[in-house]
């Protein structure tokens, strides 16, 4: 799939004003190139995570601990930016951020217990900045 067409700006935003980037995806690595070396994304992010060492998918705490452990940092000093809630449910669950882009369709949900994302925008232009006005 293509890019959003704001995706390069906003993530160039995001590593001008000094965030540290990385990728988590449910999908095993292969052999080709990656989706966002595809679309011309890769080198915004320092390193790129597959959940397949931990053997679950997200939103299992094991995949966000991953990330935790490569990094050396505690999942409070993560933000996970997603388009799905349920991406942003786990990290959240761990203590850390979320931040969901609706793209004009996609919801948080509101079931009680379930954590409703830090931040939420329409676009990642506009959440991009949030990101920055609230943990820049």
């Amino acid at each position: 799939m293509p890019a959003h067409p704001d995706a390069a700006q906003a993530l160039q935003t995001l590593r001008n004003a000094g965030f540290r980037m990385v990728t988590l995806t449910n999908s095993p690595k292969g052999d080709g190139p990656s989706a966002l070396e595809k679309a011309g994304l890769a080198s915004f992010f320092e390193a790129s995570f597959s959940v397949q060492p931990s053997g679950r998918f997200k939103p299992a705490p094991q995949t966000y601990q991953l990330v935790c452990d490569a990094l050396k940092v505690e999942p409070q000093d993560l933000c996970l930016v997603a388009c799905h809630v349920w991406d942003t449910i786990g990290l959240q669950a761990m203590g850390g951020k979320g931040a969901l882009v609706t793209h004009g369709s996609n919801a948080p949900l509101q079931v009680p217990g379930v954590p409703v994302p830090d931040l939420t925008a329409p676009s990642l232009t506009r959440l991009s900045q949030d990101i920055i006005d609230a943990w820049g």
